[in-house]
C-alpha cells in the first residue's frame, strides 16, 4: 500500500504451454528503436501509412511474449526510456521527418496504460511532452476476476 492509501498493484503473467508440465512466468525482453532507421525484422512489424504520412511500430504478433519495444529514439533524441515493468508498448509517428509527433501507448506491471504524445521543438531541445494521460486497467481486484461458463 502506498503511503497516501491507495493500493499498489503488480500483475504477473504467466504462461503455460501444451508441453509444459506447470506455469512459467513471462519476462520480456526490452527492444530499443530508433523510430528514423528502423526497419522491420524478425521482432519488429512497421506498418506505414504514406497517404497519411504515419508509421506505427509493434512487436510482431508471434514475438509479444517474448520482446516489447523498449528505449525509444528518435535519431540522437531519445524520447522515453522508462522499460521498468513495462509489459508492452506501440509507437506512432506521424508528421515526417520535418513535423514530427509521436505518440507512445505503454502498459505497464502496475496496471497503468500510459499515453504520451511527443512534440518537436527544435533540433536543440529536441521533443517535448505535449499530453500524457494515464489509465488504470486494474482498479478493483474485481477487474482481474475470470468467469468461465460450461
Amino acid at each position: 500500500m502506498e503511503p497516501d492509501g491507495t493500493l499498489i498493484r503488480n500483475v504477473d503473467e504467466f504462461l503455460k504451454q501444451t508441453t509444459d508440465p506447470e506455469y512459467k512466468q513471462i519476462f520480456r525482453i526490452p527492444v530499443d528503436i530508433d523510430i528514423t532507421m528502423q526497419p522491420e525484422t524478425d521482432v519488429i512489424e512497421l506498418k506505414e501509412f504514406s497517404e497519411r504520412n504515419i508509421k506505427k511500430f509493434t512487436v510482431k504478433p508471434e514475438m509479444r511474449l517474448r520482446f516489447t519495444l523498449g528505449l525509444v529514439r528518435f535519431g540522437r533524441h531519445v524520447l522515453n526510456r522508462r522499460i521498468r515493468g513495462l509489459i508492452d508498448r506501440d509507437i506512432i509517428w506521424e508528421g515526417g521527418l520535418e513535423m514530427p509527433r509521436i505518440t507512445l501507448f505503454s502498459r505497464y506491471r502496475n496496471g497503468n496504460c500510459v499515453t504520451s504524445k511527443y512534440v518537436y521543438a527544435g533540433d536543440e531541445t529536441g521533443f517535448a511532452l505535449e499530453h500524457r494521460k494515464t489509465i488504470q486497467v486494474f482498479k478493483h481486484p474485481r477487474d482481474e476476476e475470470v468467469k468461465i461458463n460450461y
